[in-house]
């Protein structure tokens, strides 16, 4: 089961170190704004195996609204079954309607 976070939970883990993110939007998307230290790895490529090393911190997927990034989640989990990652609810939007920023 995927489990969603919020935008604001996501910042907090971010700014304590303790999550990794991975937008798996396309690379124009991604291009045109994104969360500051987030890997790229677009949802067609994604495989667990190339997944950033976690170092114990929790995974979490982004995209533009949450959809591919709930089938990357699902995605990895099948890949690897120790892999409990989050989605990001809402996706960038809701990050960007929180007022937090967006990198371009």
């Amino acid at each position: 089961m995927v489990q969603n976070v919020s935008a604001q939970t996501l910042k907090q883990w971010l700014e304590k170190g303790t999550a990794v993110l991975v937008d798996v939007r396309e690379p124009d998307e991604y291009a045109a704004g994104h969360i500051k230290g987030a890997f790229h790895m677009p949802l067609g490529t994604l495989t667990a195996g190339e997944l950033p090393d976690l170092n114990g911190r929790k995974l979490v997927m982004q995209c533009k609204g949450s959809g591919r990034s709930s089938r990357a989640c699902a995605k990895v989990m099948a890949e690897d079954s120790e892999l409990s990652p989050y989605n990001l609810e809402g996706g960038i939007t809701a990050w960007a309607a929180a007022g937090f920023d967006v990198e371009t």
